[in-house]
């Protein structure tokens, strides 16, 4: 079950809040530079940063919420994957 909500966390909020931290960076980033280059930077920089950190923290919130079923630390690495695979399905 843990890592069904991790697959469904990647796949709903993962790719939700990517998309508007996304847009807000970027619309930042405009602010600073040319269009075109805010693109860019978005796509490098900003995007893989607040990716990475949405798609963790499925794994922090079961940590925190069923912190008793976990019993090392190759669940949270599965709960990773299934977290990043979700993500990987929507978004791809």
């Amino acid at each position: 079950s843990n890592v069904l909500a991790c697959l469904a966390w990647g796949g709903t909020v993962g790719c939700g809040f990517s998309l508007v931290l996304n847009a807000i960076g970027g619309s930042a980033a405009a602010g600073i530079v040319s269009q075109k280059a805010a693109f860019g930077l978005t796509a490098v920089v900003v995007a893989p940063v607040v990716e990475e950190v949405v798609k963790g923290l499925a794994v922090l919130f079961c940590f925190w919420i069923l912190h008793d079923e976990f019993d090392n630390a190759l669940e949270g690495i599965v709960l990773g994957a299934a977290s990043g695979l979700g993500f990987a399905v929507v978004e791809n």
